[in-house]
């Protein structure tokens, strides 16, 4: 998990899509963080998946347990990023597969 934040942090200037600020800020309301740690922690829970590799021959991941996962709720979060994740490396197998069958 990243580090605590204040006035001697890194600050990065960000534009946003519209409607991206009213669900940070939403989701930080939710989980009583301000919107800059709820900022802090999306990127946290992102790059925990940075020790995810594909599965091995028996159907498992390698997975460190991303520290960003806190509760039942995060826990489920990660379940669906995960078979995001998966479902990806798969189609990106599959694409392969099919090019190399049509350059044969």
């Amino acid at each position: 998990m990243a580090g605590t934040t204040g006035r001697d942090s890194d600050k990065f200037m960000l534009r946003l899509p519209a409607g991206m600020r009213e669900r940070i800020k939403a989701s930080a309301e939710e989980n009583n963080r301000s919107m800059n740690a709820e900022i802090v922690h999306a990127l946290d829970f992102y790059f925990a998946f940075d020790n995810l590799g594909p599965s091995d021959e028996n159907g498992t991941a390698p997975l460190d347990p991303p520290q960003a996962v806190r509760t039942s709720d995060d826990a489920s979060k990660v379940a669906a990023a995960m078979a995001r994740r998966y479902q990806r490396d798969l189609e990106l197998a599959m694409i392969r597969m099919l090019r190399e069958e049509a350059d044969e």
